[in-house]
């Protein structure tokens, strides 16, 4: 009774008598069958199941005890001729251990994935330092090291924060959430966000006051930016805009457009010297190819001085197009002893390929677009992150394609701000628990606020 009294002792006779169970479990198994057995293995057996009965029936059996009918049964059946009819511990804990991997690497691989949110892109809704549970079935399981599905899942939806390949770079996994799924049409205006010529529900909810994280020397600058609540698809959630506001992403599509129709014009003055007639030429056609709109007309005009032979298909509304017309009026003319071009024969000037230099251009980017908008192409889905001048998003890199989804973030089960340390590791790090968003479901982080009704 006294070994009781010990912690470490009790923990012993714990393990004991559960190990003493199992053989007794197993004796009586082997010995209930009709098995092939020496007479003596048999009766060797049946005693000492007898005296393991005993002795698991005692309270007050000693460690000593414990152990010898232990000993005594497990001798009885695995240095026998029972030994033929029942697997050996050693292999029994290999299998279990197979299956036990096998078990998390299925669930690993087609049912839940721990992700560790790796930036800020996602403030205020995920923040540095929040593990989530992303669901991999959501959209359909995907076969190992592929972009293949088992079987289809749900369609993506406006408002899902998914966990992908980054197009560009597939060994590495971006969060976002999606803002537009295929067939919309997609700008931002001012920093805010459009979807097929709506201005998506947002209020404003003033100031908020956030860190700028540095994971290196884990360490948090307080920064401020504008706080808003949106509305994407059905779910409500937070946004960031600031502190500095990024022209790029916050007139997005129309920046690129304007920046690559100067870069050009730029281009083009110096490419053809002094020739004020080519000079001429160039900005008319550029003017009216970009930035001419007929009234009547439903597409924009694209009849420059060069004529529309020339300048035949910037009726389309693809930007490689676009572009393939504006810089057909720098191309073709005959060069001078001094290297200058002279265009005094505008109407042999012939269209010239050019490769696109905006990755989102490029077809298989998943976007069509003209000055206004970029349109979302089948198979594909437009993600942007909360914090939206601190995310590089599909306004940089284009669309993703849906078979790159790896799955939807559904919990947060791991949540610590490394900028206070707890246990300094490096960058394994254990920082101060959140234990307020620890368990939270990613779509509700949003809830606590009404759905906005006022679209500024």
């Amino acid at each position: 009774m006294n070994a009781l009294l010990n912690p470490f002792s009790y923990l012993r006779r714990r393990k004991m008598l559960k190990a003493l169970a199992a053989l007794v479990k197993t004796a009586k198994k082997l010995l209930g069958k009709p098995l092939d057995v020496r007479a003596k293995h048999r009766e060797a057996l049946e005693a000492a199941l007898e005296e393991g009965e005993r002795v698991l029936g005692d309270p007050e059996a000693e460690l000593e005890t414990l152990e010898k009918a232990g000993e005594a049964l497990a001798k009885g059946i695995y240095d026998s001729s029972f030994r033929h009819h029942v697997m050996s511990p050693r292999l029994k804990s290999i299998l279990e251990l197979v299956i036990l991997l096998l078990a998390a690497l299925t669930i690993r691989a087609f049912l839940y994935e721990p992700f560790k949110i790796p930036t800020g892109s996602m403030k205020p809704t995920l923040l540095h330092g929040d593990h989530v549970f992303i669901r991999k079935f959501h959209y359909g399981p995907r076969w190992p090291f592929s972009t293949k599905r088992i079987w289809s899942g749900q369609a993506p939806a406006r408002g899902d924060v998914a966990v992908f390949n980054n197009p560009v770079a597939l060994n590495t996994d971006y969060i976002k959430r999606i803002v537009a799924v295929e067939g919309d049409r997609v700008k931002v205006v001012g920093g805010h966000l459009f979807v097929n010529d709506q201005p998506q529900p947002r209020r404003s909810l003033g100031t908020h006051t956030l860190l700028d994280t540095d994971e290196v020397k884990l360490t948090g600058k307080p920064i401020q930016a504008k706080l808003y609540q949106e509305q994407s698809g059905n779910t409500a959630h937070y946004s960031l805009l600031g502190p500095a506001s990024h022209r790029f992403y916050n007139d997005w599509p129309m920046t690129y457009f304007r920046d690559r129709t100067d870069k050009l014009y730029r281009a083009c003055r110096q490419f053809v010297g002094d020739e004020a007639a080519c000079i001429e030429r160039s900005e008319s056609a550029v003017e009216q190819c970009y930035f001419a709109r007929q009234p009547a007309a439903p597409e924009p005009a694209c009849l420059g001085e060069l004529g529309q032979t020339e300048l035949d298909g910037c009726l389309q509304r693809s930007a490689t197009v676009l572009e393939n017309c504006m810089s057909k009026v720098c191309v073709g003319a005959k060069a001078d002893q001094a290297g200058r071009l002279h265009c005094d024969n505008a109407a042999s000037l012939q269209p010239q390929p050019r490769e696109p230099s905006a990755i989102f251009m490029l077809a298989g980017r998943g976007l069509t677009c003209r000055p206004d908008y970029c349109e979302v192409q089948p198979g594909y889905v437009f993600t942007m992150g909360d914090n939206r001048d601190g995310s590089s998003d599909s306004r940089a890199w284009g669309a993703v394609p849906v078979d790159y989804l790896r799955g939807k973030a559904s919990v947060i089960w791991l949540s610590h701000d490394w900028t206070q340390p707890v246990i300094p590791m490096g960058p394994l790090t254990l920082g101060q628990l959140r234990w307020s968003r620890m368990f939270s479901a990613v779509d509700d982080l949003g809830l606590d606020l009404s759905a906005p009704a006022v679209k500024p």
